[in-house]
C-alpha cells in the first residue's frame, strides 16, 4: 500500500467550504412550501367567497405579504447592526463614544443576535416565495396571451 504524503499538501487562499446545512436547508423549503399553501389558498378563498357572495370579495393577501417581507428585512436590518458580511465585531470596530459596559453587552448579544436574523431571514425566504410565484404566473400569462393574439 501506498503511504499518503502531506508533505506535497497545496495551500490555498480559499477558505474551507462550510458543510451543507441539511436541516436549514429542509427547514426553508418546508416554510416556504407551506406559505405558498396559505397565500395561494387564500387567494383561493377570495375567489370562492366572491362566486358565492355575487360580488367581488378580495383579500389582499400579495399585499401582505409584501408589507410583512419590507417589515422583517427592516427589522434584519436593525437585529444585524454592526455586524457586516456575517463578521462578529470586536472591541475596536465598535464606536468610541461606547462605555466600556456597553461594548460588552452589545458583543454579549451578537450570537444571540445573529440567531435571530437567521430565524427572520427564513421567515422572509418564506414569504418572498409565493410573491415570486405569483408574480411569475403574471408573466406567464401576460407572455401566454401574448402568442394567441
Amino acid at each position: 500500500m501506498a503511504k499518503k504524503n502531506r508533505k506535497n499538501k497545496v495551500t490555498s487562499d480559499k477558505s474551507p467550504k462550510k458543510p451543507l446545512n441539511v436541516k436549514l436547508l429542509v427547514a426553508v423549503i418546508l416554510a416556504s412550501v407551506l406559505s405558498t399553501v396559505i397565500y395561494f389558498g387564500l387567494t383561493e378563498l377570495s375567489v370562492i367567497l366572491s362566486e358565492k357572495a355575487g360580488r367581488q370579495i378580495y383579500i389582499p393577501v400579495i399585499e401582505i405579504y409584501t408589507i410583512l417581507s419590507a417589515v422583517l428585512l427592516g427589522t434584519m436590518a436593525l437585529v444585524n447592526s454592526g455586524m457586516s458580511r456575517g463578521e462578529i465585531p470586536t472591541e475596536a470596530d465598535l464606536p468610541d463614544e461606547w462605555s466600556p459596559e456597553r461594548k460588552t453587552k452589545f458583543l454579549e448579544s451578537v450570537p444571540k443576535r445573529k440567531k435571530a436574523v437567521k430565524i427572520l431571514s427564513l421567515i422572509v425566504i418564506a414569504l418572498i416565495v409565493p410573491i415570486f410565484c405569483e408574480l411569475a404566473s403574471w408573466w406567464f400569462e401576460l407572455i401566454k396571451k401574448g402568442f394567441s393574439s
